[in-house]
């Protein structure tokens, strides 16, 4: 990889150092660089400037909407083969393919669990902690990821979009919605 000022080697050099001092003071994650750090820390905010104009998704980062606009695609070139399943990008297939080989290279220091994603081992290790920066403004319950405050608020709605298209059965959210087609169909 070429760099154009050395400031830009050293960070990058850092990123394989494990040399991370700078920690979010919401949530523990902690950064090689400072600007990076600030970044992560827009997202405890739940400031969401960016909108899809597909539909009514918001993210808070630029990079974030341009990887969900090809959720839109129908294009999605890379498959497994193991199993015919088909993504729009490489790494998320590279994720899938761990799956099926059973490969768990990440473990819990805190509990010996493994996973096949560090990202997904990093989120589990926070449950360890207690924190819940999370928090619902209608009913004040406090929860540890994004993830969980978004199907949380959807309790707080009368709307049922999910519908299943054999009975008349409809749901606020689409994992109840595959919950129920398992069991009841």
């Amino acid at each position: 990889k070429q760099f154009a000022h050395w400031g830009g080697l050293q960070r990058h050099l850092q990123s394989h150092a494990n040399f991370r001092p700078y920690v979010c003071k919401l949530c523990g994650k902690t950064f090689h660089c400072q600007s990076k750090m600030k970044r992560h820390e827009g997202t405890h905010t739940g400031v969401k400037p960016h909108k899809c104009p597909l539909c009514d998704v918001r993210v808070s980062r630029r990079e974030h909407l341009k990887r969900h606009l090809l959720t839109h695609s129908e294009s999605k070139p890379y498959s497994c083969s193991a199993c015919g399943y088909s993504v729009q990008q490489w790494m998320l297939l590279r994720k899938h393919l761990q799956k099926h080989a059973g490969c768990r290279p990440y473990t819990c220091v805190q509990c010996g669990r493994g996973f096949y994603s560090k990202d997904k081992m990093l989120r589990h290790f926070k449950t360890h902690s207690g924190l819940k920066p999370y928090r619902c403004l209608v009913c004040g319950k406090e929860v540890s990821r994004a993830e969980h405050l978004r199907r949380h608020q959807l309790t707080h709605s009368e709307d049922k979009p999910y519908e299943c298209v054999i009975c008349n059965y409809r749901s606020r959210r689409n994992d109840s919605l595959r919950t129920h087609l398992k069991k009841a169909h």
